[in-house]
């Protein structure tokens, strides 16, 4: 009832405005508006009194009236000027029913510009009297709407500062969501980063398996391969000298590594905890707009319920508006009847009555006016209320909106905190492959030595069994070599066939020496000749003197050297290859490795820059840096960089800053240019 009343009292000038001027208005506005309202409260009060002077006066003429045609019946003495005089009376009793007709239909009107309904019209002097107890009980109703809408004058001021004071606090609610907003998409431009670095890093540790794989195979062959490792072994022993030194130099890189890996580790917990203070400020946040959503919607609720008390008093008025046009015509129709009827009676008196009535009809068309404004005015404050309630109502759209965004921004920051989990995970994972290769070279460096040792251990061991061979078949030669001295010193007669003993079993012949195919496969014709040879054979014939010599000699060369050469020069070229691989990994990971490095140090950056963007100072000085540079060369140029990643510029607008750099080069020698002009340039506003 408070709102309905300061809108019907608002003039048609402030009603008309919408209420986005009335928000835009500042608190001396709003003041000087309320008192111009005030004012216009105290009108409306001397236009009722007005009005019930007006009526007093109307009664007062009737009681006159009623005294002169008493004064005349009493004077009339004749009896044909009675009949005159009666057809006068009641002419008279007519025009006065008339009046009083009039003066009724005034009494209602002025009631039912007062807010009253009354249908009656009845012109009889007893509902006369109660008409003015009416009209006076009507005066003290509207002298409490008066005091009423002072009291509501007094709440509208306290709900302007209260709205106000919300004004302020959602536009400061406004700035810190666009600040979240770039964050955010600083946030996707990482993440998207990572996912691409993320698949180099996948492909690498697929080759390095790949790698890991051939390695083993070509582990498992040199393991079958180097039982025949017999030859060669100085220059294994140098190679073995220069893969110690690299082992060497791995492994202290590999400390730095593991020392840089640490340090990651501890950045990485750093910023963990960054990342939940930034979850408990957002869930503050969120809990903050959710406030203040329901108090909007509160606010929303209260004006729609005025929205329908204002189409009630609207559809009251134009009710009242149709009894008044219907009362308007009805009064013209006996106003032209009694205007004929005075025409046809004395003049004089009829102009008196004509100007009275003239007077009359004046003051309705006024009030009908008057109406007729009211009504337009509360149509205006309908629509301006509508307009306030559709603006309302796309503000909590808006609202919704951006709750929406907000909560969709920290579902992306769930994922970002999940995906920086997995990489983490992934880093640890990739950091423990890169330990266990180191595990791996170690021992397969260990294995390499104990192989070697063995191998050297079992060529000793061959070595020394060959001398011990050498030695006996060197024994039976010279017991050979004997015996045919003691054959040569014997004479013998020529036909006489020596029998030379001959066992194969004195001979041992090695595992080296079986190959030779005539000592071992035929030893029974080897016999048949011996005992069938003369003396003289055996005492001028070199042939059985020189053929176990040289058959031992055949037997001792036929051990393939050659062939174990050839495969130990095999075996230390898959080695070399096999470290040259691992030496490609290594300087892999070690790339690898820089580049984490160079991506956490991004990251620390653009936290950062985040951090500055929130307290909106660092962006305030390079803006100021911009507009108003320091005395020094290409400044502006090296800002446009960092403008175009703090205010996410497209590329036309970094090509327009770089058009307005250079224009404004030539111009900064001569003289500098203000804020405005800068500002103009900047936004491509003329």
């Amino acid at each position: 009832m408070s709102g309905d009343a300061v809108r019907l009292s608002l003039p048609p000038s402030a009603s008309a405005t919408p209420r986005s001027k009335l928000e835009s208005l500042s608190r001396e506005d709003l003041i000087y508006f309320i008192k111009k309202q005030v004012d216009n409260l105290k009108l409306s009060r001397l236009e009722n009194s007005k009005l019930s002077e007006e009526i007093l006066s109307l009664r007062n003429a009737l009681k006159d009236s009623e005294a002169s045609d008493k004064n005349v019946n009493l004077t009339e003495g004749h009896n044909f000027e009675r009949t005159d005089l009666e057809k006068e009376n009641k002419q008279l009793k007519k025009d006065v029913d008339s009046l009083k007709d009039l003066i009724a239909n005034l009494e209602k009107k002025l009631e039912e510009n007062k807010t009253t309904d009354n249908t009656a019209t009845a012109v009889q002097e007893q509902k006369d009297e109660e008409d003015v107890s009416e009209a006076r009980e009507e005066l003290m109703k509207v002298k409490n709407q008066n005091k009423e809408l002072q009291w509501t004058v007094d709440e509208l001021r306290s709900l302007l500062d209260d709205t106000n004071q919300e004004l302020t606090a959602f536009k400061e609610k406004r700035s810190v969501e666009n600040v979240f907003s770039l964050e955010i998409a600083d946030y996707e431009k990482t993440v998207e980063k990572l996912q691409k670095e993320l698949k180099f890093s996948k492909e690498e540790c697929k080759s390095l398996t790949n790698d890991l794989t051939k390695s083993r195979d070509e582990f498992a062959a040199v393991s079958d391969e180097k039982v025949r490792l017999n030859t060669s072994l100085n220059k294994m022993k140098a190679a073995i000298l220069k893969m110690k030194t690299n082992f060497d130099e791995k492994k202290t890189a590999n400390e730095s590594a593991e020392k840089e890996i640490l340090l990651l580790k501890e950045k990485i917990s750093s910023l963990n905890e960054e990342r939940d203070a930034e979850k408990l400020s957002f869930s503050e946040a969120i809990s903050n707009s959710q406030q203040k959503i329901h108090q909007l919607e509160e606010n929303v609720l209260l004006l729609n319920k005025e929205v329908e008390s204002l189409r009630s008093v609207k559809e009251s008025f134009q009710r009242q508006y149709e009894d008044l046009l219907e009362e308007h015509n009805t009064f013209k129709a006996r106003a032209t009847f009694v205007l004929q009827q005075k025409q046809s009676n004395n003049v004089e008196a009829d102009e008196d009555r004509l100007e009275s009535l003239e007077e009359t009809i004046r003051s309705q068309k006024k009030s009908l006016e008057n109406l007729m404004h009211s009504q337009h005015v509360l149509q205006d404050e309908l629509a301006a209320e509508r307009e306030y309630s559709l603006s309302l109502a796309s503000k909590l759209r808006e609202a919704e909106q951006q709750m929406n965004a907000t909560l969709e921004a920290h579902k992306k920051k769930f994922r970002l905190s999940e995906q920086r989990q997995e990489f983490e995970a992934r880093f640890v994972s990739e950091a423990q492959l890169n330990h266990e290769l180191a595990t791996q070279i170690d021992a397969s460096s260990t294995q390499h030595k104990k192989e070697k040792e063995e191998l050297l251990l079992k060529f000793d061991e061959e070595r020394k069994e060959t001398a011990l061979k050498m030695e006996q078949l060197k024994k039976n030669l010279e017991e050979e070599r004997q015996k045919l001295k003691e054959i040569e010193c014997s004479k013998v007669d020529q036909n006489v066939s020596i029998q030379r003993p001959f066992h194969g079993d004195d001979i041992n012949m090695s595992s080296h020496c079986q190959s030779p195919a005539p000592l071992v496969q035929n030893p029974v014709s080897f016999n048949e000749v011996t005992n069938d040879r003369t003396l003289e054979e055996v005492l001028y014939g070199d042939d059985l003197s020189v053929n176990p010599v040289e058959n031992w000699e055949k037997c001792v060369q036929t051990i393939n050297w050659e062939n174990v050469a050839k495969k130990a020069q095999k075996q230390l070229e898959n080695t070399r290859e096999i470290l040259s691989e691992s030496e490609a990994a290594n300087v892999r990971l070690m790339e690898q490795t820089k580049l984490l490095k160079a991506e956490i140090r991004r990251m620390e950056r653009n936290g950062e820059r985040t951090d500055h963007v929130a307290n909106t100072e660092y962006l305030k000085n390079i803006i100021i840096k911009f507009l108003a540079p320091e005395k020094v060369d290409s400044e502006r140029e090296q800002l446009i960089p960092v403008l175009a990643t703090m205010l996410k510029l497209n590329n036309d607008e970094i090509e327009l800053l770089n058009s307005v750099v250079q224009a404004d080069a030539p111009i900064e020698s001569n003289k500098m240019s203000g804020w405005g002009s800068y500002l103009h340039r900047w936004s491509g506003f003329s």
